[in-house]
């Protein structure tokens, strides 16, 4: 066999593939998909995060366009005020995404249209994920024919098939053959610069998934060294050890410049410190594995099981006792570890177990067939039939063990087994004289893994084709916000729940709102969400605005509120918010006062007064006195006077709740909990469940639903999806607060639905009201310190400008989330920023006219392109040195031989 570098032997291998991938392809997956109206992502994560992740990176760099040849200046967009309340772009997504060759697509499609080239995106990850393991496959000298079919298997099997989910998780499938290229070429030492330079590009991509390269690479180093018998010495293993050590610090120090200031970003996350309880051997796992093992089978964690059915045929028919002693090894400890959850730990940094490693699984799996493809025309008629016959007793086994995808599991088994059967009969009769007529079982095993997985729409619910813009961004179209206006201020969207409300819209259309959801999150404002109780995801990094808290709106400068049109019950618009205008389905409301993302502040309050209060209590004094995370002078607390009022209620239980202390025990559907108490008018209506968490039937999640009633019937209701306290994503989030609107009419009752069965526990429920007294009390508390005429700002990329006119000494408020990446200088001087009311930013002023600058800089990034460009340098050096005396050796020995 040719080397790897001779591009016409590999063109061969490259037709074949190419044709062969459209053929599964056509099979695979348009019938279970695009022929059935579907789109190639999600409508959770991938439509929330990854389809608006592609769109983001185009619009990232548009505006970096924009700043070179439009505003003439090469200044890199980092800080982003329309991701979230405020985020850095770099860090936020990681340059994973933001630098994925595969999203510059996105700069030239129109949003309307930009689902059509996510899919092209999606399915071109999956073809050259496929192209990677033929190169694998080549680069080890198998042939055409045997690498496409174990290429196929790699690509159209179910372990893979989490990238529709995820599809940033793809990279891994297109990486890890490349690395084990490299891994393979540096063992034989025959060259290091794929390994280098394919291991600093995973570092550049994920240092998370590069880990977990790292482990299996060790451990498929380790199986080498013992398996093969010469050089099996001290001697050898120091050479091996050293060589290994030295390009693997170049090759990641060479990728981390950019992905630096990600991986401390995310090393500091608060969520990264809860650990669970990790079992060291799970009974379900090894039950799944085996009942669902040619199938379809959700992990959890964003991992998948299930392999093409011909792999089993392939062991069966082609491994020889005494060889690929390696191939046993590595396949043998891949399938073991998934019943081990101690190991999924460790490759998860020891967080919580997940199987996500599964893509190096899912390349030994294909590599298996790829080494004993040809041998399925070699299968003996008594290996046949011992396959049948152990197929038709894994049918039943399967079945019971695994339900409907263990019936499944069998039907694939049984129907690749009889595929193999009737190939083998008719080239016996030399029907058929082609190896290539192996590939139909093939075919068959990929045909029913696939379809058993995007039949189960409980993971696969995949986004309807059309729908993806209909579903993100057709409200905010209508709605037409001017971007320059919504620079400066925000809006907010208050569907009838929380978990409509669309995800990440925001920052596709540069315009600030408050929809979030991102694996990274500012831990700060996720700490604001959760002081100030906010009804939203239980999950630290999801946030979609304060659901109609005025006291919350207001000082983070919401200027505008929409509301889902058509609801009776959703929650009111903000009080202090006037209707303008009303679209097909949005409401939109407008503040009544003025809002600012930057004021004043003239009194502080100390940090265990505030730590000490109640959520209602917090949103009242915000809006009177600020809180510093230091002060740098002494300052007097501003006296606090309560602005609403605790109601007196009388509780009662439905049918179907029973009650003993802090527990609930909910045995029917829609119970509730009612509480009663004397007729309100022209007031606002506030819950607060303290302590509240749920294990309903150990699902994981459960729904709550607070509503306000009068004489039994509903006015305004809100709802709450939490999770149970051992999901992975929950972040104990077990406080809320429900605004529930301002209501002329009279209200005599709440009522707490339990919408999902099981066990629950609530520590106490504070019901309040406030007059609109109270509210225009402390509304007007907050207008009276805020000075905003005399503050004028603007934002602009990575700055914000401010001019002030001060009467006093004050500190100066924006309501901005706090990095470590601002800078700010007053008058030019260089001043420091305080971390004020838990989030956002403040900085002292003193009397006069100031002119005040905050400047943003990704931090870490500059420390990270210097360590990449060092090692590169260093890397680029020692490779000139080592060729040059290499090429002087070969002179050397040329006139020797001479």
């Amino acid at each position: 066999m040719n080397s790897i570098d001779s591009k016409a032997s590999f063109g061969g291998y490259l037709k074949k593939y190419t044709v062969w991938f459209g053929v599964f392809f056509l099979l695979c997956i348009v019938p279970f998909l695009w022929m059935r109206g579907y789109n190639f992502f999600d409508t959770g994560d991938g439509l929330h995060q990854q389809y608006n992740y592609f769109l983001y990176s185009g619009r990232w760099y548009r505006l970096l366009a924009e700043n070179i040849f439009v505003k003439h200046k090469f200044e890199i967009p980092m800080w982003d005020m329309s991701v979230g309340m405020g985020a850095d772009s770099f860090i936020t997504f990681l340059v994973g995404y933001l630098f994925d060759p595969s999203c510059m697509i996105s700069v030239l499609t129109p949003i309307r249209y930009s689902e059509y080239a996510f899919d092209l995106v999606i399915a071109g990850k999956i073809y050259f994920a496929g192209l990677s393991y033929i190169l694998f496959s080549y680069s080890r000298s198998r042939s055409a024919i045997s690498s496409v079919a174990g290429a196929m298997v790699y690509v159209f099997s179910a372990i893979i098939y989490i990238c529709f989910l995820q599809i940033g998780f793809a990279n891994n499938f297109i990486l890890f053959p490349l690395l084990m290229i490299g891994v393979d070429r540096l063992w034989n030492n025959k060259g290091h610069l794929i390994y280098v330079a394919v291991l600093a590009y995973c570092m550049h991509n994920s240092c998370y998934f590069t880990f977990m390269m790292g482990l299996m690479i060790i451990v498929y180093c380790v199986i080498r060294f013992f398996s093969e018998s010469e050089n099996r010495n001290a001697g050898h293993l120091f050479v091996l050890l050293s060589r290994f050590i030295v390009f693997t610090v170049f090759g990641l120090g060479i990728g981390v410049g950019l992905e630096l200031p990600g991986l401390i970003g995310t090393l500091n996350l608060n969520r990264l410190g809860r650990h669970f309880d990790i079992p060291f051997f799970s009974v379900d796992n090894l039950i799944t594995i085996i009942s669902k093992a040619f199938s379809y089978s959700y992990m959890g964690g964003d991992a998948m099981f299930g392999i093409s059915a011909i792999v089993i045929v392939c062991m069966f028919a082609g491994f020889k006792r005494k060889s690929d002693v390696i191939l046993k090894w590595v396949f043998g400890l891949f399938t073991v570890s998934m019943a081990f959850p101690i190991v999924g730990a460790v490759f998860h940094i020891m967080t919580y177990s997940t199987l996500r490693y599964l893509f190096g699984y899912e390349l030994v799996l294909a590599y298996i067939v790829t080494v004993n493809f040809e041998h399925l025309g070699e299968i003996k008629k008594k290996q046949i039939y011992i396959l049948l016959l152990c197929s038709l007793c894994y049918l039943p086994v399967a079945f019971v063990l695994g339900g409907r995808m263990g019936l499944f599991s069998g039907i694939a088994l049984l129907s690749t087994v009889i595929t193999v059967y009737l190939i083998r009969y008719l080239s016996s009769r030399e029907i058929i004289k082609s190896s290539v007529w192996n590939m139909i079982p093939v075919a068959v095993s990929c045909v029913l893994v696939s379809g058993f997985c995007f039949t189960d729409d409980s993971v696969f619910a995949m986004a309807g084709r059309d729908t993806a813009y209909k579903t993100n961004f057709s409200t905010l179209e209508s709605v037409a916000f001017d971007p320059e206006e919504m620079k400066d201020v925000r809006y907010s969207a208050i569907y009838y729940s929380s978990d409509d409300s669309p995800l990440n819209v925001s920052m596709v259309l540069g315009i600030n709102g408050y929809d979030f959801y991102h694996t990274y999150c500012n831990e700060y404002v996720s700490q604001y969400y959760s002081d100030m109780a906010v009804n939203c995801s239980a999950s630290g990094f999801e946030m979609d605005g304060f659901r109609g808290r005025t006291l919350l709106d207001i000082p983070n400068a919401t200027r505008y509120a929409i509301r889902e049109a058509g609801q009776d019950y959703c929650i009111n618009a903000p009080y202090g918010y006037t209707l303008d205008s009303v679209t097909d389905n949005m409401e939109i409301y407008s503040s009544d006062n003025e809002a600012s993302m930057v004021y004043c502040y003239d009194s502080v309050i100390d940090n265990n007064t505030y730590e000490n209060m109640l959520p209602i209590d917090r949103e009242e004094v915000l809006m009177k006195s600020c809180l510093l995370d230091e002060t740098s002078t002494p300052v007097n607390e501003a006296a606090f006077e309560t602005a609403h009022t605790v109601c007196d209620y009388s509780m009662s239980a439905s049918e179907g709740i029973e009650i003993t202390g802090d527990d609930i025990m909910v045995s029917g559907s829609s119970c509730y909990l009612e509480f009663t108490f004397d007729d309100l008018t022209d007031s606002e209506i506030s819950v607060y469940l303290d302590g509240i968490s749920g294990d309903p039937n150990k699902d994981g999640f459960y729904l709550l639903g607070v509503v306000k009633c009068y004489d039994g019937k509903a006015i305004n209701a809100d709802y709450y999806t939490g999770f149970n306290s051992l999901d992975n994503y929950y972040s104990g989030k077990s406080n809320l607060l429900f605004d529930l609107g301002f209501s002329e009419g009279p209200v005599d009752s709440v009522r707490v639905y339990f919408f999902t069965l099981g066990e629950y526990s609530l520590n106490n429920v504070l019901i309040y009201s406030r007059s609109a007294e109270q509210l225009d009390s402390v509304i007007g508390s907050f207008y009276s310190h805020a000075d905003l005429d005399n503050i004028d700002y603007s934002y602009d990329g990575n700055h914000i400008n401010i001019d002030v006119d001060m009467d006093s000494d004050k500190y100066v408020f924006l309501s901005v989330p706090y990095s470590e990446g601002w800078h700010a200088t007053v008058d030019g001087e260089a001043v420091k920023i305080i971390r004020a009311n838990t989030g956002f930013m403040a900085i002292p002023i003193t009397q006069g006219v100031h002119t005040i600058e905050f400047s943003y800089t990704t931090p870490y990034l500059v420390y990270g392109v210097a360590v990449s460009l060092g090692f590169l340098t260093v890397y680029v050096i020692y490779t000139i040195v080592e060729h040059k005396r290499r090429s002087e050796k070969a002179i050397r020995n040329g006139k020797t031989a001479q």
